[in-house]
């Protein structure tokens, strides 16, 4: 009977620290937004979305970007470019996941996807979640977000590579993403907004720990080539 109730008082104690690990363990959402006003009528473009490994094994896995919520008001989504590169899942639709690798699926996870303006009006927003269990050496992954023009060359903007308008390097376990403005005859710039406390959504790993038989995104699809230019 002893030793009954000393594995509850046991398993009780691991609950509580699990509970309060939690808070610490869980992964942050933030909204970016960004008027495509000027966009309006000049035909076709692409948003892009980029996770690139900075890891010496091409492609580790231990890095994940998360869209959710993506909307496009003033216009309309067009088909997918492809093809999609490296461990990509989802759509814009739902959920969209980039890894980056492991390695059978190469160092870099791009998506694409054209888009027009037919409004004076329009904005797009998402939200974004970005996830890592360590820093890559010898450089940090990196997400980036673009839109291109019709002929896939990539909008100019004050970014680090010249060329994103939201970005992240992961050099902590907390990535946090940056909106940059354009540098071109386009008026274009990306507010990323910084989460909330109730935003925060629990990771995997957390889930896991707490015992509640949560398993990770399902990642699927094959390695294609394509040539754009990566960042």
């Amino acid at each position: 009977m002893g030793k009954q109730r000393f594995g509850h008082c046991i398993g009780l104690l691991l609950w509580a620290c699990c509970l309060w690990i939690a808070p610490a363990c869980r992964a942050q959402v933030f909204h970016v937004s960004l008027n495509t006003a000027s966009l309006n009528s000049l035909g076709t473009f692409y948003v892009e979305f980029q996770l690139i490994d900075g890891s010496s094994t091409g492609g580790n896995g231990n890095s994940q970007a998360i869209v959710t919520n993506f909307q496009l008001t003033g216009g309309a989504l067009g088909s997918v470019l492809d093809p999609t590169l490296g461990n990509v899942a989802g759509s814009l639709a739902g959920t969209l996941t980039l890894t980056d690798g492991p390695t059978s699926f190469g160092d870099v996870a791009d998506f694409a996807q054209a888009f027009s303006v037919t409004n004076s009006v329009s904005l797009l927003t998402f939200d974004l979640q970005l996830t890592t269990t360590g820093v890559d050496t010898p450089f940090p992954d990196k997400f980036s977000f673009l839109i291109l023009d019709g002929s896939l060359n990539p909008l100019p903007t004050e970014g680090p590579v010249g060329v994103e308008f939201v970005s992240a390097d992961f050099t902590s376990t907390s990535p946090t993403p940056t909106g940059y403005v354009s540098t071109g005859a386009l008026q274009l710039g990306a507010t990323v907004t910084p989460p909330q406390s109730s935003q925060a959504i629990p990771e995997p790993g957390t889930l896991g720990l707490l015992a509640i038989g949560a398993t990770a995104f399902p990642l699927f699809g094959a390695l294609r080539r394509r040539r754009r230019r990566s960042v």
